[in-house]
């Protein structure tokens, strides 16, 4: 298979899970889709400019999208996420409708999680990424993200109680 069918391949099969993963983030619809199209098509240039196989595709994508998330944070403050505003979105829908009892719970209290719990949590719950996927994209140790899971599930179980 060559390096276009793999990239293709790629975009298939990871685009929808970039898009929720974005969307959780920037809370913007338009704004996600945007940020995957970019990060699709930084990672073809890079692919172009160094022509090697990247060992772990998901990982480099999920890298590249969180720091176009950084970069679209500093030009322009976050607004909090609402279910009603998540239940409009297509990529949400159908899953809103099976889950809706997890989605209100995530929607109401994940944003009260500091930034890096937020994005921990969304690639390991959301996303359903390995804690060796996560210390990938990151670039922090396993053990480091195991930390952050934990807290921020502590952090949750506080918060939905008050």
């Amino acid at each position: 298979m060559g390096l276009e069918e793999k990239f293709l391949a790629s975009y298939d099969l990871y685009a929808p899970a970039l898009l929720r993963h974005i969307f959780f983030r920037v809370n913007d619809s338009d704004l996600a889709e945007e940020l995957v199209q970019e990060t699709f098509f930084k990672a073809w240039r890079h692919l172009a400019l160094k022509n090697e196989d990247i060992k772990n595709p998901k990982a480099f994508l999920y890298r590249i999208a969180d720091n176009l998330i950084i970069d679209s944070y500093r030009k322009k403050p976050t607004r909090p996420l609402s279910l009603e505003e998540l239940e409009k979105e297509p990529v949400f829908k159908e899953e809103a409708r099976e889950k809706k009892l997890d989605f209100e719970f995530l929607v109401r209290f994940l944003n009260l999680l500091n930034e890096e719990q937020k994005r921990v949590l969304l690639l390991r719950f959301v996303d359903n990424l390995s804690i060796s996927e996560i210390s990938r994209i990151t670039g922090k140790t396993a053990n480091n993200i195991r930390v952050i899971v934990h807290r921020g599930l502590q952090e949750l179980k506080k918060k939905s109680h008050v």
